[in-house]
């Protein structure tokens, strides 16, 4: 029988040839968006030239209807500014998955198995400053082969 990453590697081959694969030489910056708005609560999608900074959004994604799969991936967190969120301070981003290339297709085309609680990785400054995995341990600057987003949450494949 095929193991559950397994299946997701092949099914990620499978994606490559059906769905549209962003690659590029800079690096792609993947956060949920929470801005009021239409818009609340998409991944939104950013390039830049560095893993520290945003940069300008390519792309919304709406997390009811589609799914991400990231390759290459690094849990991404501002210690300081996620800290002081932690003590009180007014939330601001400061956490995203840096990533070098992603793939966006519809739910119902990602295997109900991949969302297991055991992969999950959470990112919430008023619960705890850094990443943290289903173990709770810290995962900041984390590095992963692949990143799924499931609804509004992120699994590691």
């Amino acid at each position: 029988m095929q193991s559950i990453r397994d299946a997701c590697v092949t099914y990620l081959c499978h994606c490559r040839n059906t769905y549209k694969t962003h690659t590029m030489a800079k690096a792609f910056k993947i956060r949920r968006n929470l801005k009021k708005g239409s818009e609340y609560g998409f991944f939104q999608v950013s390039v830049s030239d560095t893993n520290s900074k945003l940069g300008e959004t390519i792309e919304m994604v709406n997390p009811e209807t589609h799914s991400i799969v990231m390759q290459e991936c690094i849990l991404w967190n501002v210690r300081g500014t996620s800290t002081r969120i932690y003590e009180g301070a007014y939330k601001e981003r400061c956490a995203w998955v840096v990533c070098t290339d992603y793939v966006v297709m519809p739910q119902s085309d990602i295997d109900s198995d991949i969302a297991d609680g055991r992969n999950e990785l959470v990112f919430n400054p008023r619960l705890s400053p850094t990443w943290l995995d289903a173990e709770m341990n810290d995962v900041d600057k984390t590095q992963y082969e692949s990143i799924v987003t499931v609804n509004k949450e992120l699994f590691k494949l």
